[in-house]
């Protein structure tokens, strides 16, 4: 071989080997802009992920947030409720005990003979007015939200010494103390009192009574206003004041409500499971618990500082 063809071959390897590392410099250059490409493309979607991740964190909290809200408005909302209907009871009270027959929260059925203005029909003698409620509270004070010293019921009577007008809740407050059982004196409302003047005679109810309900009236009548001591009688059910017996109540064979007044004629004071007749010197209570059939009676005396 000459020295030009080796000159001329040496040249050709030479530009052989030149392409070929241009070629192999080719390929780094593509590798490396593919790990380039593939790195952003890991990195965006660490980040995306990253995002969502951080959105479902922040959407969890405001939903919390939310919810947390949303309770104490509602609690915030009904505590204004029950105020607003707190502060509205009070003055509805009164009204509420005319509907229902105090804490037995019977229907009650009023009296024919009701007095609609009590102020201006008081008696001359002592002011005696009978509960026209199944039952009623007796309060210590003069106010709705006063402690109840005790609990009446139907037809019981009570002798009234003050009264205080409540203008603010519109309820007339009287001062009263049981004719015929030793309780402590305390306030009702004057709405749930009933005076009863139309008197009927006692004779001629005991004497229907008696053949009513089989019952034998005078025997018993007979005791009332004698001292507890001197009478055996602790087996009947009875009241006591200041040591005499002021009522008693007795059972009685069933009779019908509609024979009853067919006979004695409207009562003066009713309500839905009880009768009240008045007389002269006594009261009877005549007990309707079911069907409208009698089931006792209570005989007591209308104002027992009399005798």
């Amino acid at each position: 071989m000459s020295k030009e063809e080796k000159l001329q071959f040496k040249k050709m390897v030479n530009e052989k080997r030149s392409k070929l590392m241009k070629v192999e410099q080719s390929v780094v250059i593509e590798e490396k802009k593919e790990d380039k490409t593939l790195t952003a493309s890991r990195v965006t979607r660490s980040s995306i992920k990253s995002f969502k991740k951080r959105i479902k964190y922040f959407v969890v909290i405001l939903f919390i947030l939310l919810l947390v809200g949303a309770g104490m408005f509602t609690n915030y909302k009904f505590d204004l409720i029950d105020r607003f209907f707190a502060d509205t009871a009070i003055k509805n009270e009164t009204d509420k005990n005319l509907n229902t027959e105090g804490p037995n929260n019977n229907p009650v059925v009023s009296s024919d003979n009701q007095n609609k203005d009590n102020d201006n029909q008081m008696e001359e003698q002592d002011d005696i007015r009978y509960v026209n409620v199944r039952s009623a509270y007796i309060r210590a004070e003069h106010d709705l939200d006063s402690e109840a010293s005790s609990v009446t019921g139907f037809g019981s009577p009570y002798k009234v010494s003050d009264s205080y007008a409540d203008e603010e809740n519109d309820v007339e407050w009287l001062q009263v103390t049981s004719v015929d059982s030793d309780k402590e004196t305390g306030w009702i409302s004057s709405k749930l009192l009933t005076i009863i003047k139309d008197n009927s005679s006692d004779d001629s109810l005991v004497a229907s009574l008696d053949e009513l309900l089989g019952i034998d009236l005078n025997n018993h009548t007979e005791i009332l206003g004698q001292n507890e001591e001197t009478m055996e009688y602790a087996d009947r059910d009875h009241t006591v004041k200041d040591g005499k017996i002021t009522s008693v109540t007795l059972q009685t064979n069933p009779a019908a409500k509609d024979m009853i007044t067919a006979r004695l004629g409207e009562p003066q004071l009713k309500s839905k499971n009880a009768l009240m007749y008045s007389g002269g010197k006594y009261y009877y209570i005549i007990d309707l618990p079911e069907n409208d059939n009698a089931e006792s009676i209570t005989i007591g005396i209308r104002d027992a500082s009399e005798d």
